[in-house]
C-alpha cells in the first residue's frame, strides 16, 4: 500500500484556493466620499408644461435653513447641475423663470441616493 507524503505547503495552498472562491467584498458599495463626507450630485431639467426646455431658468439651492443660496442658470437644454455637495446636509432647491417660482423641493441628508435628479415644470406666460 502506498502512503501519501505530507507536504508542508499543502494546507496553505488549499486555504488560499478556498479563500479565492469567496466574494471580494461582503459589504455594500459605499457612496463617494470626500474628506470623510459623502458627496452628492444634484441634476435636473426645467421645462414648460409642453416639455420644452427653459433656457435662462434660475435654479436656487439653499443649504439647510441657512441663508446660504447658490444659483445656476440653465442653458438651451434646460439642464442644471450642482456637483460635490455635502451628502450629510439637507438642501432645498427650487426654480424661477420670468417671475414664476416652483415649490421648493427638499433633499434630505438621510437620502442614500447620492446622484439626485430633480426636474421642474414652470408656466412661461
Amino acid at each position: 500500500m502506498r502512503t501519501l507524503k505530507h507536504h508542508p505547503k499543502t494546507p496553505r495552498l488549499a486555504l488560499g484556493l478556498l479563500l479565492s472562491l469567496l466574494p471580494m467584498s461582503a459589504t455594500p458599495a459605499q457612496p463617494l466620499q470626500m474628506g470623510g463626507h459623502s458627496v452628492r450630485t444634484l441634476t435636473g431639467t426645467v421645462t414648460d408644461p409642453h416639455h420644452e426646455p427653459l433656457k435662462g431658468a434660475v435654479i436656487k439651492l439653499q443649504v439647510g435653513d441657512t441663508s446660504n443660496i447658490t444659483t445656476y442658470i440653465t442653458g438651451p437644454d434646460g439642464r442644471y447641475i450642482f456637483k460635490r455637495l455635502d451628502g450629510n446636509v439637507d438642501y432645498k432647491v427650487w426654480a424661477t423663470f420670468r417671475e414664476r417660482t416652483s415649490k421648493a423641493r427638499e433633499i434630505s441628508k438621510f437620502d442614500t441616493n447620492m446622484d439626485k435628479e430633480v426636474d421642474f415644470t414652470l408656466e412661461t406666460f
